[in-house]
């Protein structure tokens, strides 16, 4: 997982909702910018990295037990 990890891009990824609409959002060192829907292949980036971080400190839960 680690190698994976270190593969994908920088940020970390939100998602704000306003009313009918979703807002997708990256977090690179406090600063926060718009996604535009032509950004859609670095969100689905970020969004498999957040995802493997979540199940790597879920392995490492369960493992600790």
């Amino acid at each position: 997982m680690n190698k994976l990890l270190k593969t994908l891009p920088e940020g970390d990824l939100s998602i704000g909702h306003c009313t009918n609409s979703t807002k997708w959002f990256i977090t690179i060192n406090q600063k926060q910018h718009y996604l535009k829907k032509s950004e859609i292949g670095l969100a689905k980036k970020l969004a498999l990295k957040k995802y493997v971080m979540l199940m790597s400190n879920y392995s490492l839960t369960i493992s600790g037990n």
